[in-house]
């Protein structure tokens, strides 16, 4: 009985450490900005870049010349999909810090960045 119940335990945590894992995207296709109840995709951008550890909860978006890092307030992960949202991402220069959103859809590796004006579309490689 006892070797039966460490084996469920270890296939328990087997299975939840299979979802421990760092993701981490870029928009590199398009970059949406979205203000005052409009969207517009930009001619020209930088690429964002964000990740997460899901195992620390570790959060980073990197905007432009800009870094905000912190942890994931909340973070749901499934078989599905990865979402975290940082609400307190401090910014690397010492200003501020900022909120955001990233979902990613595990089938495809891709997803979306919502922060500040920015809704962008992402893909994704796992660490």
């Amino acid at each position: 009985m006892r070797r039966i119940a460490w084996t469920c335990l270890a296939l328990a945590m087997m299975s939840a450490s299979s979802f421990a894992r760092e993701y981490t995207c870029r928009n590199e296709q398009l970059e949406i900005t979205c203000t005052k109840g409009k969207c517009e995709r930009a001619d020209s951008f930088t690429p964002a870049s964000v990740s997460i550890d899901t195992r620390t909860r570790s959060m980073s978006v990197c905007l432009y010349a800009t870094c905000f890092d912190g942890k994931a307030s909340q973070l749901v992960v499934n078989r599905r999909y990865v979402i975290a949202r940082g609400d307190r991402l401090k910014a690397n220069s010492g200003r501020g810090s900022e909120a955001g959103v990233m979902v990613i859809d595990l089938a495809d590796k891709s997803g979306v960045l919502v922060t500040m004006s920015y809704r962008s579309p992402i893909t994704c490689e796992v660490r």
